[in-house]
């Protein structure tokens, strides 16, 4: 036995004594771990890609089922929601208006789709400004020296 749990169990004189002392520091040390997870599931926001915000919430709703806290479905959904940036609230609304509630699986797969969505966005959006920053490198560099110019390169040996 640990000297931490030995420690505890000093002026215990009967094995019931032992196991009361014993259930007494460990059913305190859930809920202090379960206040902790608790508290981190309500800080935890998408700052990296989905799949990570995703799964580091799943981790926390497994921890806290395992220890004898199970977070319903409902605050599951809530959580993955508030920790979401503006870019996904038209979505957040349209799930929140819903009549019918949604399960977690469909919440994640409603958001998966919609992130590629946003991804191939944002990569068409960059691929159009690169075109049009040429276009205005090329419009600018005819104008400084006109359409049809001739342009020479000379070198300094013959």
């Amino acid at each position: 036995m640990s000297p931490t749990l030995h420690v505890r169990m000093v002026g215990c004189n009967h094995a019931h004594q032992i196991w009361k002392s014993l259930h007494t520091y460990f059913e305190s040390q859930t809920r202090a771990k379960v206040c902790q997870l608790k508290t981190q599931l309500k800080g935890i926001r998408k700052t990296d890609s989905l799949n990570n915000y995703l799964l580091s919430i799943k981790k926390i709703v497994d921890t806290l089922a395992s220890v004898g806290s199970p977070i319903d479905p409902s605050e599951h959904i809530s959580i993955i929601l508030d920790g979401l940036s503006s870019e996904y609230n038209s979505l957040v609304t349209s799930i929140i208006s819903r009549t019918d509630p949604y399960t977690v699986t469909e919440i994640e797969t409603l958001l998966a789709t919609l992130e590629s969505r946003l991804e191939r966005q944002k990569k068409e959006e960059s691929d159009s400004f690169a075109m049009q920053s040429l276009q205005a490198n090329m419009a600018q560099f005819q104008n400084r020296f006109g359409k049809n110019q001739e342009f020479r390169f000379y070198s300094k040996n013959p």
